[in-house]
């Protein structure tokens, strides 16, 4: 069984490959590029590389947000693309719940959040001691302050996610000790972690039919 993860809600294009849960290949391509010129030959790239085609895939995970506007519309259509012309299945996965699976397992809280600008972050909180993450504060864009608010006192948590670079000073201040830091090469959405939950999403035949995606885009996720 191999799933194929695609993210393309940050300004990194993330392509991955996994095999039985084994990790075959994993791309990430700067922000430098366009996604619309990346996805395709990296996909190609990684697929050579195997001596595969598509007919190998039997899933393509695909993450739905929250996330940029233009990455993910972009990501979901060269997705769609391919789940219909070449028949293959499709799942879906939220970007911060890949984000956080990242860290699992752990006993600290996992908190991803992406700079949603307009002084908002999108936020969530997952625990994930026990392996895939469970939603303890469900995903919304928020002031960071009123995010932290919500957090469970006396808890560690750590945060993830591009938006650390803009806010890590508030966080500390608001959190003191009780706020961890993911190391740089962590901080962005994860392709490997999008095929992961897309391979339990596959072996529990939970698939999305191509015409009921729904993307979460991070200008239409924002409250007053």
């Amino acid at each position: 069984m191999r799933i194929l993860g695609i993210d393309s809600s940050t300004e990194i294009t993330a392509i991955a490959l996994l095999n039985e849960g084994r990790l075959e290949g994993d791309i990430r391509c700067s922000h430098t590029q366009k996604h619309s010129a990346t996805i395709i030959p990296a996909l190609i790239f990684l697929l050579r590389a195997r001596e595969l085609t598509l007919n190998d895939i039997d899933a393509i995970a695909i993450s739905t947000g929250p996330g940029a506007y233009t990455g993910l519309r972009v990501g979901l259509a060269t997705v769609l693309g391919l789940v219909v012309e070449n028949n293959i299945a499709l799942v879906t996965v939220n970007t911060l719940k890949a984000m956080a699976y990242l860290f699992a397992p752990n006993p600290f809280l996992i908190a991803p959040i992406l700079d949603a600008r307009e002084g908002q972050v999108a936020s969530a909180l997952f625990n994930c001691q026990d392996g895939l993450p469970q939603e303890l504060l469900p995903a919304e864009c928020r002031k960071l302050a009123d995010f932290v608010k919500l957090i469970p006192v006396e808890k560690t948590i750590i945060f993830t996610g591009e938006a650390i670079h803009t806010y890590k000073d508030e966080i500390t201040g608001l959190l003191g000790e009780r706020a961890r830091f993911a190391s740089p090469n962590n901080i962005y959405p994860s392709a490997v972690s999008v095929a992961m939950i897309g391979t339990m999403k596959y072996e529990c035949s939970d698939f999305t039919a191509p015409d009921s995606i729904e993307p979460v885009y991070m200008k239409k996720f924002k409250t007053r």
